[in-house]
């Protein structure tokens, strides 16, 4: 199919209806963007891509240093599923439900791992900096629960 794709067929027409369209970056960067819902607020779309940002790195350096240390059981898994996932021409975020709590996994062992490089006098302000940047999403968002069943827009 690869084959046939890439080689045969090259018009407009036919590579949008392709299931391989998927294997360009841009479905690839829309899979991975959608993992910036988990920061979502009402504050800003700003604050939303700098925590993914942010944690998107750290995320990256915990699998680098799981991968050097040897492929594990977590690393194939991710790999499958990212796999899959990547093949689906129309990316959804509701296909990364089950990557989302290793992201999470990921980006604290990458925290704890950016840590350790840290002089010791500075870990603790970090730490406290990292938990307050962490809750402010979910908390800008349990505000705006409404606690009143009749108070409706």
């Amino acid at each position: 199919m690869l084959l046939n794709n890439f080689l045969l067929h090259r018009d407009s027409s036919y590579a949008i209806s392709s299931p391989c369209r998927s294997l360009t970056s841009s479905p690839c960067g829309g899979v991975c963007r959608f993992l910036s819902y988990v920061f979502a607020n009402p504050l800003s779309q700003y604050f939303r891509y700098f925590l993914w940002a942010a944690t998107l790195l750290l995320a990256l350096l915990a699998v680098s240093k799981r991968v050097r240390a040897g492929l594990g059981v977590t690393e194939l898994y991710l790999l499958a599923i990212l796999a899959v996932i990547s093949a689906y021409w129309a990316p959804s975020p509701r296909y990364l439900l089950c990557v989302i709590p290793i992201y999470m996994v990921y980006m604290f062992e990458g925290f704890r791992t950016l840590v350790a490089r840290v002089p010791q006098r500075f870990v603790r302000p970090l730490q406290v900096a990292a938990a307050a940047l962490m809750l402010l999403a979910p908390a800008a968002n349990a505000i705006l629960v409404r606690p009143d069943a009749n108070d409706t827009l």
